[in-house]
């Protein structure tokens, strides 16, 4: 009998010890089942992460509802011009456009932004920049630079050139005084300086908010306040194109074909855009509109990289020049992109007779932006006669025209009035206000 309950009572722990074993098995089971489960999971989501950082170097630019399709187009071969040592402006001699137009480079683009920086905005342009590996110039608010220096330091940092706006945002404020104007370029100007990636002292350009034109608002006052500009060492710097962005109201494809149409055929473009939460169009549409110049073999740069300044600095400001370097035309209704006809109105009398044939001179007087350009009469006196005459010209563009001829049989003096009328032509860069 004892034998036989040892035997049971061993039974029993043999199946207690083979039960305990069992558990610990499914436990070990299920412990590597779930450490299996991590390992999965952690696989996963470092494959989700090296796919999505892959995708945002290599993606096509995001397609949004109204945005247009870019292809893909390199960098031109050319490389970017190298930054190039501008002389210190001077009274009467600060106008960047004129600077620009003068120095003989061709094919030059220079992409700028104006307002900003925008947390939303700001971004995108970048990435559209950095995407086709071009420089633009970034007109800024000083009161946006302290909301968001990241975004200052970010530009910069990605090699744009980023210049003072105003501080306050508010033309009334901006122009109130010739003071308070260069207390805000100025404070602007130090605020960018204090954000800069490399702690450098950029050029000193500014842009007037609303155009630097004497018919623009506060026109008058912006005369005046070029010379302060020059005497704290500031170029100031229009724009000659736009893509119609300031409303903020046309989709990306408006914007694209607004360029197209009103984009002036000029060696050098300076292209204002607008940098404010209401342009993610504009930053939609920057794509196309870079490949499309990239395409006819533009050359991008930012405004302190112009090829030859050096040597032209003076030209601009040579006694007796012809006309002035930076033509204007204002464009009041679309589709219209060039100015109407231009009338040229020749006076002429002839002088006491002489002894041969002289050619007339005469003085050419300009009212308006662009150039324009013609002959004087010529007289013949039978004995010899000398003419005069003064030519006036109005007009905001191109237009030629030839006066008349007459001839006097004796010398006795006759006069003439010629009225010439010519198509006009647009022959030079010029500025495209709001």
């Amino acid at each position: 009998m004892a034998l036989s309950r040892d035997f049971e009572e061993r039974q029993k722990i043999r199946q207690r010890q083979r039960r305990i074993e069992r558990e610990r098995r499914k436990k070990l089971q299920k412990l590597w089942l779930i450490l299996f489960g991590i390992l999965v999971i952690l696989i996963i989501i470092l494959c989700i992460t090296k796919c999505g950082r892959s995708k945002v170097d290599t993606v096509a630019p995001a397609q949004a509802t109204e945005e247009v399709a870019l292809d893909m187009t390199p960098a031109p071969a050319e490389p970017t011009p190298a930054l190039t040592s501008i002389p210190a402006p001077s009274a009467g001699n600060n106008g960047l456009l004129d600077l620009i137009k003068a120095s003989g480079q061709t094919h030059h683009v220079y992409l700028t932004f104006d307002e900003g920086p925008d947390p939303d905005v700001t971004p995108k342009l970048l990435d559209a920049l950095r995407r086709y590996d071009v420089k633009a110039t970034f007109f800024v608010i000083g009161r946006e630079i302290e909301k968001y220096p990241y975004l200052i330091t970010r530009i910069m940092d990605e090699g744009h050139l980023v210049l003072p706006l105003s501080y306050s945002g508010n033309p009334d404020r901006l122009y109130a005084d010739k003071n308070d104007f260069i207390d805000e370029v100025n404070k602007t100007y130090e605020l960018i300086c204090d954000n800069s990636p490399s702690a450098s002292e950029p050029i000193k350009i500014y842009r007037f908010p609303g155009g630097g034109g004497e018919n623009t608002t506060y026109g008058s006052a912006k005369q005046s306040y070029k010379t302060e500009l020059a005497r704290n060492g500031y170029y100031y710097c229009d724009w000659n194109t736009t893509i119609g962005d300031e409303s903020g109201s046309r989709t990306a494809e408006q914007l694209v074909q607004y360029f197209k149409d009103y984009r002036p055929q000029l060696n050098n473009l300076v292209i204002r855009m607008c940098n404010t939460d209401k342009n993610a169009n504009t930053a939609s549409a920057l794509g196309t509109i870079i490949n499309d110049l990239l395409n006819e073999g533009y050359i991008f740069s930012r405004l302190d990289q112009i090829e030859g300044a050096g040597s032209v600095v003076n030209a601009t400001t040579a006694p007796n020049a012809a006309e002035p370097l930076n033509e204007s035309v204002t464009i009041t209704a679309e589709p219209a992109a060039s100015a109407g006809p231009a009338a040229a109105n020749t006076a002429a009398s002839t002088a006491a007779p002489a002894t041969n044939s002289q050619t007339s001179s005469g003085t050419t007087n300009r009212t308006g932006g662009a150039t324009s350009t013609g002959t004087t009469s010529t007289g013949t006196t039978s004995t010899g006669a000398a003419t005069s005459g003064t030519t006036n010209r109005t007009g905001g563009a191109t237009s030629t025209g030839t006066t008349s001829t007459g001839t006097t049989s004796t010398g006795a003096a006759s006069s003439g009035t010629t009225n010439t009328s010519g198509t006009s032509v647009n022959n030079g860069d010029y500025l495209i206000p709001e």
